[in-house]
């Protein structure tokens, strides 16, 4: 509503005797408080009041723009997880499903809205939480009134396949964080989680090495399950000396010895 006299609540077209001064105040209505006065446009610029000296035919335009909030949210992937989290409100229910990881939506102000995080269970994903923003420290669904901008930030986590292939002519074995290979060779495991691989071989054989080049031919290997891992343990059988003889012309002999692996 622009306050003049008379007041204007929509088109207006006063009449005014010539050289009269004029201060126009621009007001949101009492029956539209989510409303706010963002300026005058033609004979009046800016947001304050606007003084207009009737000495001609004069026009003014008076902007209100209807307040309304964002709410952003942002998903964050460990491990490839997945999931979906959901917005309900009196006005309906919006949706970042497991394709998006950023969102924002607009709500009148005072609107109460729910969200829930849903785990994609394809892929055996987990919600771990609410990150920073609006739903910080919340357990479970979170609900936010939309005062002012809020944002809010959700992540989701999928476990790893660790997989240990024991090889080589030798024998061996290794154990560690649920493996007991030959016998259980891959197990799924926590995102996150550490794992110390122990390679044990009997009296004979020789630990060739792992796969992993950061492990190298420590008979220990430390893993951390932030990716799928594949590690080849490699055991070499027990060597084996090889005696042979040599007969010159001359009747002269001569012993070698050889390392030989069966």
């Amino acid at each position: 509503m622009c306050s003049a006299d008379p007041p204007c609540t929509a088109t207006c077209s006063p009449i005014y005797y010539y050289g009269t001064s004029v201060t126009l105040t621009a007001t949101p209505s009492a029956d539209s408080p989510l409303s706010t006065f963002t300026g005058w446009s033609n004979g009046c610029t800016g947001t304050g009041t606007c003084t207009l000296s009737m000495t001609q035919a004069r026009s003014v335009t008076a902007t209100f723009t209807k307040v309304v909030y964002a709410l952003s949210l942002t998903k964050t992937s460990l491990g490839g997880g997945r999931g979906t989290i959901t917005a309900a409100s009196v006005g309906g229910t919006n949706t970042c499903d497991t394709g998006c990881s950023t969102q924002s939506w607009i709500y009148d102000p005072n609107t109460v809205v729910t969200l829930t995080a849903t785990p994609d269970a394809s892929n055996q994903s987990v919600f771990t939480g609410w990150g920073s923003g609006a739903c910080s420290g919340v357990v479970g669904d979170c609900t936010v009134t939309m005062n002012a901008a809020k944002s809010v930030s959700a992540t989701f986590e999928a476990p790893q396949v660790l997989t240990v292939l024991v090889t080589g002519r030798g024998t061996g074995g290794v154990s560690g964080g649920g493996i007991s290979c030959p016998g259980t060779c891959s197990v799924t495991l926590k995102y996150g989680t550490s794992v110390r691989l122990v390679a044990e071989w009997p009296a004979g054989s020789t630990f060739a090495g792992w796969s992993s080049g950061s492990c190298g031919l420590s008979s220990v290997c430390d893993v951390t399950m932030s990716s799928p891992v594949d590690l080849i343990a490699t055991f070499n059988p027990p060597s084996a000396v090889v005696s042979f003889s040599k007969v010159a012309a001359n009747g002269d002999r001569k012993s070698t010895r050889l390392n030989s692996s069966h």
